[in-house]
């Protein structure tokens, strides 16, 4: 069961879910779309679009999961970090209403949790947490959402 320290006293997690910052969110990004109703989301489909992940207890500090949508290949990077917990693997809801379960294959992703807050670790930056060319990541935010059309190409 998942928990956290507070004042020294152990208390267990309110949850252990996030919602892309894509679904809905005012937290999307000038240059990807952010998805108000069903018929919005295109690219990624619904069948490939994820709602909701199952996010590294350490990484929980907002109320939505981040993602940087539209990244480029080599440069990638964590925003928020998904959980491992799960025998090296994490559960995602879709907005056609199927779940998945994703096994990770970049080592880098299966960070153990240390139970403060993983932004504040070294490595950490208001960028993110480089991860060069983790296959991982691109996996995810090709299911997060898509540039537009007007982005620039070197913005991710």
């Amino acid at each position: 069961k998942s928990w956290i320290e507070i004042g020294g006293q152990r208390h267990p997690r309110v949850r252990s879910v996030s919602m892309n910052c894509y679904m809905n969110g005012g937290e999307g990004g000038v240059w990807c779309y952010v998805f108000q109703k069903m018929t919005d989301i295109v690219n990624p489909s619904p069948s490939q679009a994820f709602v909701f992940v199952d996010e590294h207890e350490d990484s929980i500090t907002i109320g939505f999961f981040a993602v940087l949508a539209g990244t480029i290949w080599p440069d990638t990077r964590w925003l928020q970090l998904p959980a491992s917990r799960h025998g090296g693997a994490c559960t995602f809801s879709f907005a056609d209403g199927h779940a998945e379960i994703k096994k990770w294959r970049d080592p880098r992703t299966l960070v153990p949790v240390k139970r403060q807050d993983i932004h504040l670790l070294p490595g950490w930056t208001a960028f993110g947490l480089q991860s060069p060319q983790n296959k991982d990541v691109l996996w995810l935010t090709e299911r997060a959402s898509s540039k537009k059309p007007d982005a620039p190409p070197d913005v991710p």
